[in-house]
């Protein structure tokens, strides 16, 4: 819940702020998701906030209502073109999965914050992926 009103602040306060959420599993990556969509406060607008999944994650694993939320061709998950990425203010994705910005082409300087769900649980190179490459 800390995490999640951490980025609500940042996402209702710095009109420039671009966050990068990771977790270790997709499930914790989805719940995430789901408490950031559904809060009755401050609302995240459908168009700022991306689920990245892995290219082998399966399209049924995804719950119907977040599947608008991802980028898929032929219900294969994909990372969408560069530009289309720098539009999004929230981006959520698991640890490793994160890899797939750098290799996009975002540059270290454009996520204001990156948040680390859990980061005591992970293993220390999981959870460098994302600072190394992005941070």
């Amino acid at each position: 819940m800390t995490l999640v009103e951490a980025i609500l602040q940042l996402y209702a306060t710095g009109k420039d702020a671009h966050v990068l959420v990771c977790a270790a599993s997709d499930s914790a990556a989805d719940h995430i998701l789901e408490k950031l969509v559904n809060n009755e406060g401050v609302g995240v607008k459908e168009n700022e906030i991306f689920r990245l999944n892995a290219t082998n994650r399966s399209y049924e694993d995804v719950q119907a209502n977040h599947i608008r939320f991802c980028f898929f061709e032929e219900f294969i998950f994909k990372c969408p073109p560069l530009k289309a990425l720098m539009h999004y203010r929230v981006v959520i994705s698991t640890y490793m999965s994160s890899s797939l910005l750098y290799i996009e082409g975002i540059c270290c300087s454009h996520f204001s914050h990156i948040f680390l769900d859990e980061a005591g649980q992970a293993s220390e190179p999981e959870a460098m992926v994302p600072i190394s490459n992005l941070c």
